[in-house]
C-alpha cells in the first residue's frame, strides 16, 4: 500500500520556491522492494556508465558525472508499479492544477558508487524544452551525513543541501534550477527522471 501523499502542498511549494521536498514518498516495504530490484540489476551488470546529453545524443565525460544508470520502462518490472502509480497521481495533479500538459515521462535507476559525483547543471536541454519537472526518489538505506552524496541546489542566488534520505522525493522545475550531486562515500541509490511534454506533430 502506498503512502498516498497529498501532492497539493508539494505543488504549492514548487510554485512558490521552484522546488519541494517530500519525505516518506513510498512506504518502507516499497523502498525495500525497489532497492532489491536495483541491487539485483546492478549486480547482473545491467547498468551503464551515465553520459551527458539527452537519451539519444550522448557523450561520456567522467569529469562531469560518474554515476551508472539503468533506463526503466513502465510495466517492465512489477516491482516498480508502486512508484509509477504515485507518479501517475502526481502528473494528474500537476496537469489539473498547473496546466502543464505533461503527457510523457522517463525514469532510470541511478547508482553513485563511492567517489562518484555530478557537476552543476540544468536538466532541460537547449535544443529540447520537453523536460518540465525533475523527480528524484532516494532508495538509500540508513543514510548518514558522513556518507556525503548530497544534492546541492541553487535557487536564485541561494544554495541548499539536500540529504538523500530513504524515501525522500525531490521535485523541481527542470529549466530553472541548477543542481549538482556532491561526491559520495558510499553507494547511493535513486530513481531519477523527468515529467515531460512531448510535442505531437500537426
Amino acid at each position: 500500500m502506498t503512502s498516498k501523499v497529498d501532492f497539493l502542498p508539494l505543488i504549492d511549494t514548487v510554485i512558490d520556491q521552484g522546488y519541494a521536498i517530500c519525505d516518506n514518498f513510498l512506504t518502507d516495504p516499497e523502498l525495500t522492494t525497489l532497492r532489491e530490484l536495483l541491487r539485483n540489476q546492478y549486480s547482473e551488470g545491467e547498468f551503464k556508465e551515465a553520459k551527458i546529453g539527452d537519451r539519444f545524443h550522448q557523450t561520456k565525460i567522467k569529469s562531469i558525472r560518474k554515476d551508472e544508470i539503468l533506463w526503466l520502462s513502465k510495466g517492465e518490472f512489477p516491482e516498480t508499479e508502486c512508484f509509477y502509480n504515485e507518479i501517475d497521481r502526481l502528473v494528474e495533479t500537476l496537469n489539473r492544477y498547473c496546466f502543464l500538459s505533461i503527457n510523457d515521462y522517463e525514469f532510470h535507476f541511478a547508482v553513485y558508487p563511492p567517489g562518484a559525483f555530478y557537476k552543476k547543471h540544468l536538466d532541460q536541454f537547449k535544443t529540447n524544452d520537453g523536460r518540465l519537472m525533475t523527480v528524484i526518489c532516494y532508495l538509500n538505506e540508513n543514510w548518514d551525513s558522513s556518507f556525503g552524496g548530497e544534492l546541492m541546489i541553487y535557487p536564485g542566488d541561494d544554495s541548499k543541501t539536500i540529504a538523500p534520505l530513504p524515501g525522500r522525493l525531490v521535485l523541481f522545475k527542470s529549466d530553472e534550477l541548477p543542481h549538482e550531486v556532491l561526491k559520495t562515500n558510499k553507494d547511493r541509490f535513486s530513481i531519477t527522471g523527468w515529467l515531460k511534454h512531448k510535442h505531437t506533430p500537426l
